[in-house]
């Protein structure tokens, strides 16, 4: 089996602080960077994606800017761009020197989820832990659909669409942040009886520990 994390191109071009927004200026120049590095780094970038779209396409991120854009939005651009090469083993690296700080806080999605055909479902644990019905599936975060997000993070990554399909189930709770959807979670549930029911989760988990809950092995050794 192939592993689902083979290689990623590291956008060291967010060099700044920890702030909310950077300039129209800043985001040109790191958008540059980001450029050259994937050119440089990638051993054939255009293999699957003829260059004119991707050029095109990098300069309508670039037009679609006002005078600042927040750093998460800007991420979540070149998260696009690099799907837009339609090669599953590229794209920015999850731990970003800008995010740093954001990574340690207890602010992301804290509940393992069963995916099954685009939507998200409570695990077992969760459901007896919340006293709610078995099979109770997750309709809304912070009134945000599920479904809308899940079929949205499965854009961020290029390759096949399972594998685009997993990584957005694998690092849901960080494409959560990255959205701006961060505790606490007012979560939207509906009972196999189809009975609708509004829960709060006042505190999150940081980022290690909301990555485990989809990809075990990050916290402890697999068994074998």
């Amino acid at each position: 089996m192939k592993k689902l994390l083979l290689c990623f191109l590291f956008c060291s071009c967010l060099r700044i602080s920890a702030q909310s927004y950077i300039s129209r200026t800043a985001a040109s120049a790191d958008l540059v960077a980001f450029d050259q590095t994937l050119r440089e780094m990638h051993a054939d970038p255009f293999r699957f994606v003829t260059e004119q779209t991707y050029e095109q396409a990098l300069q309508a991120t670039r037009a679609a800017w006002g005078d600042s854009i927040r750093i998460t939005d800007f991420l979540l651009q070149l998260y696009r761009l690099t799907a837009i090469l339609q090669d599953g083993h590229c794209a920015p690296h999850i731990v970003q020197p800008v995010l740093r700080p954001e990574l340690v806080k207890e602010q992301f999605f804290p509940l393992p989820l069963v995916f099954h055909a685009q939507r998200a479902y409570l695990d077992k644990h969760t459901t007896d832990s919340l006293q709610v019905a078995p099979g109770t599936e997750l309709v809304a975060i912070n009134q945000q659909a599920t479904t809308a997000l899940l079929h949205r993070f499965g854009q961020y990554y290029g390759g096949l669409p399972g594998f685009r399909e997993e990584m957005g189930h694998r690092i849901f709770p960080y494409f959560l942040l990255l959205h701006g959807i961060q505790a606490p979670f007012t979560l939207t549930l509906k009972t196999p009886k189809g009975e609708v029911q509004y829960i709060t989760i006042e505190k999150g988990s940081n980022f290690r520990n909301a990555l485990a809950l989809q990809m075990p092995g990050i916290s402890k050794a697999f068994d074998f």
